[in-house]
């Protein structure tokens, strides 16, 4: 648990008690328990409030005020709360006397998992030998590496892709494709109201792009089946946005242009909605 809290045990009324300490002041609580992340918004919660006034203790219990209206405290970066059993060591600090609190950093690296379903637009010249697609993408990365909001991991995906009839201008139809990129990813989150954030992410790997086609030959007018199969780097720009539902689940929407390194042309835009899950 973070610094602050001191966990005393569970008795036939409740499945955990603890007490709080915030400065001079001492709150003993005890609840149900419903997971580790409830239970310590319910810390933080309570810590907030009574920094700000709005909950005022006697005798160790609460006798005015809610915590509802904090409950995004976990959310908000630095706690500041008094090290429990630490509290001699603050004059070594130049703490002592002060009478404000100490910053206490809980931020830890989060692992996430996301599945996401989505649509591919290629353009350029990638577009006029394939028509838009439907697909989807696992990843697994981890949020708070370094420093809060920086986030990093690796993502792969599979596209199907319609065909296109340029018998008349390219001599050939495609019947159907597949793009299958497999690459890294970094981006950074920014924190908005209401539970939404957003921000800017890059990408960087390999695709795997596979077309099957009639091609007629230009002098004799012979048609004939055809499959490519090609590997190309591959580099992505985009932005999304969060949505938190509820507990450790993140409704997630993006947008991103990409590059197909070394091809003629082969541009295309990736549209998806997914589901991100911090474990």
């Amino acid at each position: 648990l973070p610094s602050g809290f001191t966990f005393i045990g569970k008795n036939e009324r409740s499945d955990y008690q603890y007490r709080i300490i915030v400065g001079n002041i001492s709150l003993k609580l005890e609840g149900t328990y419903r997971g580790e992340e409830p239970m310590i918004e319910e810390m933080h919660a309570y810590i907030r409030g009574i920094r700000e006034g709005t909950i005022i203790v006697e005798d160790e219990k609460v006798v005015s005020g809610s915590v509802v209206s904090f409950l995004r405290e976990k959310e908000q970066g630095e706690r500041q709360v008094h090290p429990v059993g630490d509290l001699s060591g603050l004059a070594e600090r130049g703490e002592q006397g002060k009478g404000g609190p100490v910053p206490v950093s809980t931020d830890k690296t989060s692992p996430i998992l996301a599945a996401r379903a989505g649509a591919i637009m290629p353009l350029s010249h990638f577009g006029e030998m394939m028509g838009p697609g439907f697909g989807g993408s696992l990843s697994y990365g981890k949020e708070g590496m370094f420093f809060r909001g920086l986030g990093a991991g690796i993502e792969g995906g599979c596209y199907y892709l319609t065909g296109k009839d340029s018998m008349d201008s390219e001599n050939q139809k495609t019947d159907r494709g597949f793009f299958v990129p497999v690459q890294g990813y970094c981006g950074y989150r920014f924190d908005l109201p209401m539970n939404f954030s957003a921000g800017p992410f890059v990408s960087a790997g390999l695709a795997y792009l596979t077309m099957i086609y009639t091609y007629r030959d230009r002098t004799t007018f012979q048609v004939r089946d055809r499959t490519t199969d090609d590997i190309d780097p591959v580099v992505n720009g985009g932005v999304f946005v969060h949505y938190k539902i509820r507990g450790s689940f993140i409704v997630s929407f993006r947008c991103l242009y990409g590059y197909m390194v070394g091809s003629e042309g082969g541009m295309y835009i990736v549209t998806d909605l997914g589901v991100l899950y911090h474990l």
